[in-house]
């Protein structure tokens, strides 16, 4: 089951995020779940 989260962040830190998201063809959301999908695997935490 898949749920939202909301998070507050720099306006500057989002448009970084979000230019380098798309330079790589994804959007910031995805680039959102790829790390935190990274986090938790290196914390063997599933």
């Amino acid at each position: 089951m898949k749920t939202q989260m909301i998070i507050r962040i720099d306006e500057e830190k989002k448009e970084k995020l979000s230019k380098i998201a798309r330079a790589e063809g994804k959007n910031s959301n995805q680039v959102v779940r790829e790390l935190i999908e990274s986090y938790l695997q290196d914390r063997n935490i599933e």
